[in-house]
C-alpha cells in the first residue's frame, strides 16, 4: 500500500508541476513579456481594445489555472489534494525513501540526508505533517482572492458582489502574482520530495518566439 501510494504521488507530482509550469509561470512569463514590448514602444503604447483582450485572457486563464490547484475532489489531480493525502500518510515521504532516491542517481547519502534536513527539519524520520497542513492552509489564503473572483466572474456569472477583488489592475497583479509564486515553490520543493530532483520552476521557451512582433501582421 505504501509503494502503491507514493507510486501515485510521483505519478501525480509529475502532472502537477507540467501544469503549474504551462498553465501558469510561462503564460504569465509570456504576458508580462509582451507587457513590456508595448510599454517600451511609444508607437504602440496608447489605449487599444486589443491590450484590453489579452490582459482579461491572461487573468481569467491564470485564475482557473489557480482555482484548479486549490480545489479537492476525488475525481481529479489538484496540488491541495495532492498535499492533503501527504498530511495524512507523512511517513510514505521518509528519509530512508529520500536517500535512497539519491542513491539511485549516484549521490552521496550523506549530502542525501543534509537536503533532506534542509527540506523537512533536521533529524526528522519523516516529512512534518504539521509543516505539509501549514503549506495548504498557506495555498488556501492566498488563492482565497482570486479563487472567489474565479468562482464568482470567470467559471459563472453570479449576481452576488464581489467585495474585495483581486488587485490585479491598481497593483500590478500582485495577488495573482503572490499566489503563482507560492505555487511555484511549493512544487519545487515537493518534486524534489518525491523525486530528489530539482527542477525549475519557469523553463523559457528555446526559440525566438518574439521573431512573430518583428513581421508585419498587416498586409
Amino acid at each position: 500500500m505504501t509503494d502503491k501510494l507514493f507510486k501515485k504521488w510521483d505519478e501525480w507530482i509529475g502532472i502537477i508541476y507540467w501544469d503549474i509550469h504551462n498553465a501558469l509561470s510561462i503564460t504569465r512569463y509570456i504576458f508580462k513579456e509582451v507587457k513590456d514590448i508595448v510599454e517600451n514602444n511609444p508607437k504602440i503604447n496608447k489605449h487599444n481594445v486589443f491590450y484590453e483582450f489579452l490582459g482579461s485572457v491572461y487573468v481569467r486563464s491564470a485564475l482557473i489555472g489557480i482555482r484548479r490547484h486549490v480545489k479537492i475532489s476525488e475525481d481529479s489531480i489538484s496540488f491541495a489534494g495532492f498535499l492533503k493525502e501527504i498530511y495524512k500518510n507523512p511517513e510514505i515521504l521518509s528519509r530512508e525513501r529520500f536517500i535512497n532516491l539519491y542513491k539511485e542517481i549516484g549521490e552521496d547519502e550523506y549530502l542525501a540526508s543534509e537536503v533532506f534536513d534542509n527540506l523537512v527539519g533536521k533529524g526528522k524520520s519523516y516529512v512534518d505533517p504539521d509543516q505539509v497542513n501549514s503549506d495548504l492552509k498557506k495555498l488556501k489564503e492566498k488563492a482565497k482572492k482570486c479563487e472567489t473572483y474565479a468562482d464568482w466572474s470567470v467559471a459563472h456569472i453570479d449576481k452576488r458582489a464581489i467585495k474585495e477583488l483581486p488587485s490585479f489592475k491598481e497593483s500590478e497583479f500582485k495577488d495573482l502574482d503572490s499566489c503563482i509564486d507560492f505555487l511555484g515553490k511549493l512544487v519545487k520543493d515537493y518534486y524534489f520530495l518525491i523525486r530528489a530532483l530539482d527542477v525549475p520552476v519557469l523553463r523559457k521557451p528555446q526559440y525566438d518566439w518574439k521573431s512573430i512582433f518583428r513581421e508585419r501582421w498587416l498586409s
